[in-house]
C-alpha cells in the first residue's frame, strides 16, 4: 500500500463521480457506526449530512467542533476525509448536520496482487449460519463479496470449494463494506493460519 495527501480537492466532483449522493454511508462515533447520506455540497468544503438512525439521543451524541474521520472505500483505495460538525438540528424525524471538510484528504492506494474476476455464487459462514453471496473477484490476499445480507460481524469463513484446493474454507476479515441499492459490498482480507494455503491460492490464481 502507498499513501498520499490530496490538496485542492474537488469535493462536489468526487461525490458526483462516485455517486455518493445516492449511497448510504457510515461514520464511526465513539464505538458505534451510524448511517447517513451526503445530501448536498453547500460550498467548496462544506457538506450537508442527513443521519438515518432514529436512535434516541443520537442528536446529543453527535459532537460539535470535534474532528471525525469519514472513511470511503473504493476499488482504487481508501479515502480518509477529516470532517467537523459545525451545526446540528432535528427536522421532523431527521437529524441534519452541516460539516466542514478538513484541508488534507488522505488516499491509501492498495493492491499488492491483481484481483481476478470470479463472479461465482459461494457460501460464507458466521455465527453458525450459512449464507450465500456473489464472489466478484479474488486475489491472493483478499476478495470482494456481494450479498443481500448485512453481515453483523467482522469475521467470516469463505467457501472456496470450487477452486479444488487442499482446503475448502478460508477465514477472512471484513475490512470495509458499502451499501449499494439492495446489496452490500464487502472487502475481505484473508487470515491465513497456514502459509502453505496462501502459496496454494496464489499459485491457483496466477
Amino acid at each position: 500500500m502507498s499513501t498520499k495527501l490530496i490538496n485542492n480537492f474537488d469535493l462536489n466532483n468526487f461525490c458526483e463521480k462516485n455517486e455518493l449522493f445516492t449511497q448510504e454511508l457510515e461514520i464511526k462515533i465513539g464505538n458505534q457506526f451510524y448511517s447517513f447520506l451526503i445530501t448536498e455540497v453547500m460550498a467548496a468544503r462544506k457538506l450537508k449530512l442527513k443521519f438515518l438512525s432514529n436512535e434516541s439521543g443520537l442528536l446529543e451524541k453527535l459532537p460539535l467542533d470535534q474532528r471525525l474521520v469519514l472513511a470511503l472505500r473504493f476499488d482504487s483505495g481508501i479515502y480518509h476525509f477529516p470532517i467537523t460538525i459545525m451545526n446540528k438540528s432535528k427536522e421532523g424525524s431527521e437529524i441534519i448536520c452541516i460539516a466542514n471538510l478538513g484541508e488534507q484528504i488522505l488516499q491509501i492506494e492498495r493492491r499488492c496482487f491483481k484481483r481476478v474476476e470470479i463472479k461465482k455464487e459461494v457460501n460464507y459462514f458466521y455465527a453458525s449460519q450459512i449464507k450465500v453471496g456473489l464472489l466478484e473477484n479474488l486475489s491472493a490476499t483478499g476478495a470482494k463479496l456481494i450479498s443481500e445480507q448485512k453481515i453483523l460481524t467482522d469475521k467470516i469463513e469463505l467457501d472456496l470449494e470450487f477452486a479444488s484446493l487442499s482446503f475448502a474454507r478460508l477465514s477472512a476479515e471484513i475490512v470495509w463494506h458499502k451499501k449499494r441499492d439492495e446489496f452490500y459490498d464487502y472487502g475481505l482480507k484473508f487470515d491465513f493460519e497456514d502459509i502453505n494455503h496462501y502459496r496454494e491460492l496464489k499459485d491457483w490464481l496466477y
